[in-house]
């Protein structure tokens, strides 16, 4: 893979996966070239990735940005298309030592498994914290660890 191809944001497949196998999206890659994954602890090699599009298979719905700036808006979408790619190829296809390969996951009514989707996203625990509460605060956090402008936090940032 060439390193132009490989940036914060792209879908990428290890390379022995090009048949199967999660999708994941790059969250960084350092200056040796090293990349962070959204859903794997450490750094990788990049020779170790194939971009997800090349594989084949991805709709353009898919690989385009989910989180855009709309606006002043900051807008997540999870289009059709996205929900069922990432459904089929993310955390639900966990690896079956039993198969010794990855289980196929298949949604076949899009409609009901959206509403089953938005059900979760709005489920409240008893503190009142939703799954998208979670995850701003993860960004929130992220970002000012980060050295994020346009913030200042008493006793912590200027």
């Amino acid at each position: 893979m060439t390193d132009d191809h490989l940036k914060q944001g792209a879908l990428v497949r290890f390379a022995h996966e090009q048949d199967g196998g999660p999708v994941h999206r790059v969250v960084s890659v350092m200056q040796d070239g090293m990349v962070e994954l959204h859903d794997m602890g450490g750094y990788f090699a990049p020779h170790l990735f194939a971009v997800a599009d090349d594989i084949g298979g991805i709709p353009p719905s898919v690989s385009r940005e989910l989180v855009s700036l709309e606006g002043d808006d900051i807008v997540i979408r999870i289009t059709p298309d996205a929900l069922k790619f990432a459904s089929e190829n993310g955390v639900l296809a966990t690896f079956s030592k039993i198969k010794n390969n990855f289980r196929k996951v298949s949604v076949f009514d899009v409609a009901a498994w959206r509403m089953e989707v938005l059900h979760a996203l709005r489920r409240e625990a008893e503190n009142g914290d939703t799954p998208v509460h979670l995850m701003l605060d993860s960004c929130l956090e992220w970002a000012v660890e980060q050295g994020a402008e346009g913030i200042a936090i008493e006793g912590v940032l200027p």
